[in-house]
């Protein structure tokens, strides 16, 4: 498996590793041992980055009794993954829901008033639908992690504060 003929209980148990959890080894048929003419610094990697492999050889400094290797790998950067999410336009949201508004509806009985919700329920679904978009996160990261709820919370808050002074030209907002 990785260039060296004898087999020991110890190789043994690591190529039943190996193969359990579908590793590779990487390793030039070099010995990287030199007293025992044995090879015993592996270069191991997954499956979904032996793709990238381009290369592994010794080094010829001598600065133990072990050769050092070089692994090379080639392109290893990881594509970067998208997220996707909807955002509502609320202010598309509410024009919609403005232009689809009736007035002056007659409701003489039950029959008409399940009617008319089932419409004003329709005109809001509808009205969702046309106002969402679907916006993409680009992350290099692996497995971004999400920001915790009460931090994103806190950032809401300062915004609608922002706006709030902004929009009012209070004393007591300006010094929040």
């Amino acid at each position: 498996m990785w260039h060296y003929q004898k087999k020991d209980p110890k190789g043994e148990i690591l190529e039943s590793i190996i193969n359990l959890h579908n590793l590779h080894v990487l390793n030039c048929p070099k010995y990287t041992f030199n007293r025992g003419k044995s090879v015993l610094d592996l270069s191991i990697c997954s499956n979904s980055i032996r793709g990238y492999f381009k290369e592994h050889y010794l080094l010829d400094n001598e600065i133990s009794d072990h050769q050092p290797t070089v692994t090379v790998f080639k392109n290893l950067h990881g594509e970067p993954k998208k997220f996707p999410f909807k955002k509502i336009n609320w202010s598309k949201f509410y024009d919609k829901i403005a232009n689809e508004t009736r007035t002056n509806v007659e409701l003489n009985n039950p029959t008409d008033l399940d009617k008319e919700i089932e419409k004003i329920t329709q005109v809001i679904h509808k009205a969702i639908d046309d106002s969402t978009e679907i916006k993409t996160f680009v992350s290099k990261a692996i497995n971004p992690r999400p920001i915790p709820k009460f931090l994103v919370e806190q950032i809401k808050l300062k915004r609608k504060i922002k706006r709030m002074k902004a929009k009012n030209n209070s004393l007591l907002l300006k010094k929040l």
